[in-house]
């Protein structure tokens, strides 16, 4: 069994299969040397999974203590458009987002990851508001504890929100929630955030701070 290097200035790992069990993420970050893993909790192609059985909830937990991997972060189903104008689309977003919730809970992960979500055309302010009104709904839904909700950034493609930092703090602000932020640096440098050096990285971290805090 190998353990993580807690010495590393950073955490460095990458999103692993949990093909065959939910266990074998963790299982597949010990073969990389991961510090950290980020996940999906079921199949992230259906709308719905299938429960966990208790051995592999076991298995899971061990492995996890075993390895010293931590956190262990869930990304959303591809699925989910929390910002979706029709209204068939965004009920099961919603439905399925609260199912990501307690399935986090259940296997005590603090972190789920999730993309704003498209407007599909009914613009950038309606979109934000809806996102914001879809988490604040999955969540209740879910009734759950432990468990953050993160934003993650956007390239911008198309009627995706999240390529600009506003539309993240607009959001946060929206839902009243206490909801956390990734910053997909690929995605945001995309989007038109420069990165390509160091003083060009700290003013994008300045203005990421001032417009989100």
């Amino acid at each position: 069994m190998m353990k993580v290097n807690k010495n590393r200035i950073l955490s460095l790992g990458a999103h692993t299969s949990i093909a065959g069990g939910i266990y074998h993420a963790i299982s597949n970050g010990e073969q990389i040397a991961a510090d950290v893993v980020q996940i999906f909790s079921k199949n992230q192609r259906q709308w719905k999974g299938r429960a966990y059985t208790p051995e592999e909830l076991e298995t899971f937990f061990r492995l996890r203590r075993e390895s010293g991997i931590e956190p262990v972060v869930i990304h959303g189903s591809y699925l989910i458009n929390l910002a979706s104008p029709e209204e068939s689309t965004r009920n099961k977003s919603i439905a399925a987002f609260a199912d990501e919730l307690r399935r986090a809970a259940q296997l005590q992960i603090p972190y789920l990851l999730t993309h704003p979500g498209s407007h599909l055309g009914a613009g950038e302010s309606a979109g934000v508001q809806q996102v914001a009104v879809s988490l604040r709904a999955a969540w209740e839904i879910a009734a759950v504890s432990g468990v953050t909700i993160l934003l993650e950034t956007t390239a911008g493609q198309g009627t995706n929100l999240g390529s600009d930092f506003a539309h993240l703090r607009d959001i946060i602000a929206h839902s009243g929630m206490p909801l956390g932020i990734c910053i997909d640096t690929c995605h945001i440098f995309a989007a038109g955030y420069d990165l390509r050096t160091e003083d060009d990285w700290a003013a994008t971290r300045e203005e990421f701070e001032q417009i989100i805090g």
